[in-house]
């Protein structure tokens, strides 16, 4: 279950960890496992109430707690987050994100001396930060770099390489020479990015299909039709870069969904650090 959960399958993780609580209903970790599937597909209730089903059993389940801690932020309810996220500074300070997150709920709920705390302790640990902003290359991708734009923020990269042609992976320095704080990172390219960087990532998201018929129509306007093995190639890269982001350690993951996730808090506070 764990490694669908790692490939993106969340449906079939979700049904592994759901054998796993019917044969041990006392088992934390298939219910942690079944709140990563819906946290992951966003179903946050669902997600909620499986984490909560987990610490019952466990209580000193950090993981538990990590993710109990997103869902309540993700969701809007802060102060719940605040208290999920402290649970596991005690029971696993080594966990660096965690005192991310304190950092910026606590600069949301508008508690600055805390904030502050909390920001000497992310100093301490980090080796650079950027804000990435990446995703399927769409209209919504163009209309949020322009938005972003719009706000006075500049960003780095080459936001009309939407293919990511014009990164060469096998340069060991081509992330490290964007100099912005904001960069705009192909997907294929994301998995690229050197290993030692704390990272905030702004994933858009957008129906494939959709994505792919706005490239051909770029490439031949007018065109109705689509080359299905590009359509899957794009598929590919996201479901690879997906994977990926669920294995680092070092990073924190925003999705935008539609045009006005750009003005959540959590965004707003993505921003906020550069």
């Amino acid at each position: 279950g764990r490694l669908l959960n790692t490939m993106g399958e969340y449906d079939k993780a979700h049904a592994s960890f759901l054998r796993i609580t019917e044969l041990d209903p006392l088992n934390a970790y298939g219910f942690h496992g079944m709140g990563v599937s819906a946290l992951r597909t966003e179903r946050y209730e669902d997600a909620l109430s499986y984490f909560l089903d987990a610490v019952e059993r466990i209580y000193y389940y950090p993981f538990a707690h990590f993710h109990l801690g997103e869902t309540f932020a993700l969701m809007n309810e802060y102060e719940s987050a605040i208290q999920a996220f402290h649970v596991v500074e005690t029971t696993a300070p080594q966990m660096q994100k965690t005192y991310r997150w304190l950092m910026d709920l606590y600069e949301i709920i508008g508690n600055k001396d805390m904030a502050e705390r909390y920001r000497k302790v992310v100093k301490k640990y980090e080796l650079g930060e950027k804000v990435v902003i990446t995703g399927l290359p769409g209209n919504l991708l163009e209309e949020v770099l322009q938005a972003i734009e719009e706000q006075g923020i500049k960003i780095g990269g080459n936001p009309k390489d939407v293919l990511g042609d014009s990164i060469s992976v096998l340069d060991k320095n081509w992330f490290a020479e964007l100099a912005e704080n904001v960069v705009y990172v192909p997907l294929k390219a994301l998995a690229s990015i050197p290993p030692h960087y704390s990272l905030r990532i702004i994933f858009v998201n957008e129906d494939p299909e959709m994505v792919m018929k706005n490239l051909m129509a770029k490439v031949r306007p007018g065109a109705e039709v689509y080359n299905a093995e590009f359509l899957e190639s794009v598929l590919y890269s996201e479901r690879r870069v997906k994977t990926w982001l669920s294995q680092q350690p070092d990073l924190d993951l925003v999705y935008v969904n539609r045009l006005e996730d750009i003005n959540s808090q959590l965004v707003k506070q993505y921003l906020a650090k550069i």
